[in-house]
């Protein structure tokens, strides 16, 4: 989730809002963004290599929970930016995920 002073900082300088207003307005948001990608979900048709919404759902409760919405956020950002098939996205975003844990133990 995007902190208040990076919603500032996309904003810019020229918009003044109270970061309890800020915070309130991100919160929608992301909220909106729920209802719509749960409405595409329930919509969308069989993705290629059987790969189902719940697949990918079932991949982030396996991740602790402040490490879950980073992991989705990845995946929408290749997908929405980068033109990546959301089956693809979404499992390249968990590998990452998988691939960033065992380069962190590996570092220690």
């Amino acid at each position: 989730m995007l902190t208040t002073e990076q919603c500032q900082k996309i904003l810019g300088d020229d918009v003044h809002i109270s970061d309890e207003r800020l915070e309130r307005l991100r919160d929608e948001m992301y909220a909106m963004a729920d209802v719509v990608t749960d409405h595409l979900a329930a919509a969308a048709p069989a993705r290629p290599g059987g790969c189902k919404p719940a697949d990918f759902d079932a991949a982030l409760a396996l991740f602790p929970d402040e490490e879950r919405e980073d992991v989705a956020e990845r995946a929408a950002i290749m997908q929405f930016e980068g033109g990546v098939l959301p089956d693809e996205a979404e499992r390249a975003a968990v590998l990452t995920a998988i691939q960033g844990k065992k380069d962190d133990g590996r570092k220690r």
